[in-house]
């Protein structure tokens, strides 16, 4: 593995940004903040409070304003924005860092489908080539286009009614946030606390409680689990929750009811947590509950990655802890003086480094064709393919008073690769 950075801050609280400040957390990396422009992340929630429990800083209504250095990046400055998502002076702040990660303005990846269609070719598309949703959406569709690919061949397999409707439920965008519940405790002195408030297509604890426990409360898997009966403290619930949004707690565990144990779950690398260790624990979103001690760390034969952290903490403190914070979060970083910068220097093209101040020079000119631009200052032209600017470039024509749609579009290039043409010829015949 190559650690990418030190000192990382995410632009973008959508599930890409949410997930790779988490991936970040995994690899090592110290992850100083995440910035969204609109007031709430767009992310699922439970990938959202799972990096605030580890105590990363989210904040919304937000933007980075700059990302300066000499050389290599050195610090970032971010800003909150107004309903016009434009930077309210004096409210600038500085964050040192070596990494940005700019995790906004996701866009299909469809240039080779694209193309195949404008030669008349016969295409199928799925996962992000067809639609940018989450990876269950991306392998569930595989599978609808697979069938439909063998169906075309004369193969003799039919595609579930069901799973059109399915398809969609995965490719939808979060449903409603409720408040969280007080847990219920069932039949037994051993329970689940599950965190899930956000309806969203996610049910393995369902499938994975050994004793039937947990329920989706209605029909369809933007349902939220429920637990009711007889636990046994198992921890498979905990060891295969996607959102790390389930603990357990063991009420038996001290007979005067001073403390008790939590089960909860842990991906993060092994030498942060050590037997014996007492560490800041966390609420559900991040707020600091108390303190934990450590008691074991144990890992299921069937599990890749997650350990199962056996915690003791305050009786009074179990059903609050919903984890434990490697670093307690900033609230507010140190204001700065009130930045000067230009709009028009705005990096809009970041492979070729393009300004927007070039882009409106050439439409002062009279450019209407993205190629000619493109010719000009290679926008497009970068390992991107244009994924990034192009948007962008159209939204300054539309800022000008220029219609995007009465542009000459962009000639799109796939990504292709020769292949010699004895590739595909037999070196026997026979076979």
């Amino acid at each position: 593995m190559v650690k990418s950075a030190d000192k990382l801050f995410v632009l973008g609280g959508g599930n890409v940004g949410l997930i790779a400040a988490y991936h970040a957390l995994q690899a090592g990396i110290d992850v100083l903040g995440l910035a969204e422009a609109l007031p709430e992340c767009g992310g699922y929630k439970v990938h959202l409070d799972k990096i605030k429990r580890l105590g990363v800083p989210v904040w919304t209504s937000h933007t980075v304003l700059q990302a300066l250095g000499n050389n290599k990046l050195e610090k970032v400055i971010i800003a909150k924005v107004d309903n016009n998502f434009q930077p309210i002076p004096g409210t600038e702040a500085e964050i040192e860092v070596d990494t940005l990660l700019i995790a906004v303005g996701l866009s299909p990846v469809n240039e080779m489908l694209k193309k195949a269609e404008e030669f008349g070719i016969k295409t199928y598309a799925a996962g992000d080539s067809q639609v940018i949703a989450e990876a269950s959406a991306a392998i569930f569709g595989g599978k609808i286009v697979g069938r439909k690919i063998l169906q075309d061949m004369g193969k003799d397999i039919k595609t579930p009614s069901e799973w059109g409707e399915i398809a969609e439920i995965l490719q939808s965008r979060p449903g409603k946030t409720v408040k969280l519940p007080k847990p219920k405790k069932g039949t037994g002195t051993k329970y689940p606390v599950i965190r899930c408030t956000q309806e969203i297509p996610c049910d393995p604890c369902v499938d994975g409680c050994i004793k039937n426990c947990i329920s989706l409360k209605g029909e369809t898997i933007m349902d939220l689990p429920a637990f009711e009966g007889n636990c046994t403290g198992c921890g498979k619930c905990v060891a295969i929750c996607p959102g790390l949004a389930i603990t357990i707690i063991d009420e038996e565990y001290d007979p005067k009811m001073e403390k008790a144990k939590l089960i909860i779950p842990w991906e993060l690398p092994e030498n942060i947590l050590k037997v014996g260790d007492v560490k800041t624990t966390a609420g559900y979103e991040g707020e600091i509950i108390g303190r934990g001690k450590i008691l074991a760390v144990k890992q299921a034969k069937w599990q890749d990655r997650r350990k199962l952290v056996h915690l003791e903490v305050p009786f009074g403190e179990a059903e609050s802890v919903a984890g434990i914070m490697i670093h307690e979060p900033k609230k507010k970083v140190p204001p700065i003086d009130t930045v000067s910068y230009n709009d028009n220097d705005i990096i809009v093209c970041r492979c070729e480094r393009a300004t927007k101040q070039q882009i409106v020079d050439k439409i002062k000119l009279g450019y209407r064709d993205i190629n000619a631009i493109k010719a000009d200052l290679r926008i497009g032209m970068g390992p991107c393919g244009g994924k990034t600017c192009l948007s962008i470039i159209r939204d300054i024509f539309y800022e000008y008073g220029i219609d995007p749609d009465k542009l000459e579009p962009h000639v799109y290039r796939p990504f292709e690769l020769e292949v010699p043409l004895s590739v595909f010829i037999a070196s026997n015949p026979k076979k």
